[in-house]
């Protein structure tokens, strides 16, 4: 079972899209189990710990320290780099799966830690 995490600053309207699209997915945001305000090192401890991957549009810094993670080999179940541009729509796969997350340099082809054959639209 996908269990996700949405970051304080995630588009609600994405997490209200894919609990509507796809109920069998248990996703929280951080506000409803108490994390707002925590530094990115402990919500990713945090995600570790539950086995979660984490959504998130924060591309300068979170993806920092979920390689550091990575490279310190910490557990690390993942992260969603989201850009905030993309449409709702395609974000929770309404249109072609094929163009959900744009890859940065050093990720999977699907823009993700750890999960490279995942994509957003897919879940």
């Amino acid at each position: 079972m996908l269990r996700l995490t949405a970051d304080e600053n995630f588009n609600n309207d994405i997490v209200r899209g894919l609990r509507r699209r796809k109920p069998e997915i248990k996703i929280v945001r951080i506000q409803d189990v108490g994390l707002s305000g925590v530094d990115d090192p402990s919500l990713l401890e945090w995600c570790a710990r539950e086995g979660r991957i984490l959504l998130t549009h924060d591309v300068s810094t979170m993806t920092h320290h979920a390689y550091e993670r990575v490279r310190a080999g910490l557990s690390m179940p993942g992260v969603f780099e989201v850009s905030r541009r993309i449409a709702v729509g395609d974000a929770i796969g309404r249109h072609h799966p094929s163009s959900r997350v744009q890859p940065r340099r050093g990720m999977g082809r699907s823009g993700a830690l750890l999960a490279p054959a995942l994509k957003i639209g897919n879940l």
